[in-house]
């Protein structure tokens, strides 16, 4: 396959389907993308349509999946997948950003040291001496009570994150300098490959838009980007929550479906629908998105009977009683990667 001999174009230009879309796509697949993204301008509605499919058919979504992770490389690292991330799994971002991570370059290591008077002034001394954004884009050393403790090692985030934690809300409380100050201290931590042990920013405050705290989190994403650049576009509130934060839940998928799913009549863990559910769950989602559900379904949850796919209020997910397992497999997977939110309850009438 090549380009058109007339017109020049790939073939993916002549697509009508996601189907045709998908058989075109297999060969010359990345060819083909980087020829997208070249004339993503001139040809905006077929590249929107192409985005499109890859979203919403779960057979051109997974053959890209599988391309990308076979060659990982030359794929994430092209132009057309560092544009439009969503056409990603979390897994691939997560291996998309440990490439871009590798060409950042860092000064040589102990270039920086910053003294802290002892463990319980860390975040205090950070807070209140700012640090200019080069330090974060190198490599760091605390010298803690007389003690080095590089940013390469997890001591440091263990003791910031616990400093946070106690924090509670009134973390949320500081000005906007200071959550500025955060968002470079952070992006230096995803530079060193290290994460925060306790969750301290919520999915709804890394989203964009921000749903919570909108001003803080404008600074912060500010902060972040001083020292990674562009490195999040695409990624949702979720997404980057899992980045940030090592996710540890206290009970296996098993015993937390066991004991904290409750199911509202007609459902019941023998209901077709509910088997449905959890083939899908449990077999079609790599571990990244499993995380990704868990932090997003909460616990205890109950289930019940709604017109769609989706959180009905908190702690309640939706969904419809009578629906082909390939119609609930993709619209769960939407509601995993952030294009589906709400369901609707039925009616009480229709009942």
């Amino acid at each position: 396959m090549t380009p058109h001999t007339t017109t020049g174009e790939w073939p993916i230009f002549s697509a009508t389907t996601a189907a045709t879309a998908l058989e075109l796509l297999r060969s010359h697949t990345l060819a083909q993308l980087q020829y997208l993204f070249e004339h993503r301008k001139s040809h905006a509605p077929k590249l929107l349509q192409v985005l499109n499919w890859i979203a919403s058919s779960l057979p051109l979504f997974d053959f890209l999946q599988a391309t990308i992770r076979a060659d990982p490389q030359h794929y994430l690292a092209s132009l057309f997948l560092q544009r439009f991330r969503k056409c990603l799994r979390l897994d691939l971002k997560l291996d998309q950003l440990k490439l871009i991570v590798t060409t950042v370059r860092l000064a040589p290591p102990g270039g920086v040291t910053l003294r802290v008077p002892d463990e319980a002034h860390l975040w205090a001394t950070l807070s209140t001496q700012g640090y200019a954004v080069s330090h974060w884009r190198q490599h760091v050393a605390f010298e803690v009570g007389g003690k080095r403790h590089a940013t390469s090692d997890a001591y440091i985030w263990s003791v910031l994150a616990l400093q946070l934690h106690r924090l509670g809300p009134l973390l949320f409380t500081s000005p906007p300098p200071v959550f500025a100050l955060l968002g470079r201290i952070l992006a230096h931590m995803v530079l060193m490959g290290q994460r925060l042990p306790l969750a301290i920013f919520p999915p709804p405050f890394l989203s964009t838009p921000p749903e919570f705290k909108p001003d803080l989190a404008a600074q912060f994403k500010a902060g972040f980007e001083t020292v990674l650049p562009n490195v999040l576009d695409s990624w949702n509130g979720y997404e980057r929550f899992v980045l940030l934060h090592q996710v540890l839940f206290p009970n296996t998928m098993e015993l937390w479906k066991a004991q904290k799913i409750r199911y509202d009549a007609p459902f019941s863990p023998h209901h077709p629908t509910i088997v449905s559910l959890w083939d899908i769950l449990e077999r079609r989602l790599v571990p990244d998105e499993q995380t990704m559900l868990r932090l997003k379904w909460g616990q205890p949850l109950t289930i019940r009977p709604a017109s769609g796919v989706g959180m009905v209020t908190k702690a309640v997910f939706g969904l419809p009683e009578t629906t082909t397992f390939d119609r609930l497999h993709l619209e769960l997977m939407l509601y995993v990667r952030g294009f589906r939110k709400q369901a609707k309850a039925p009616n009480p009438s229709s009942l």
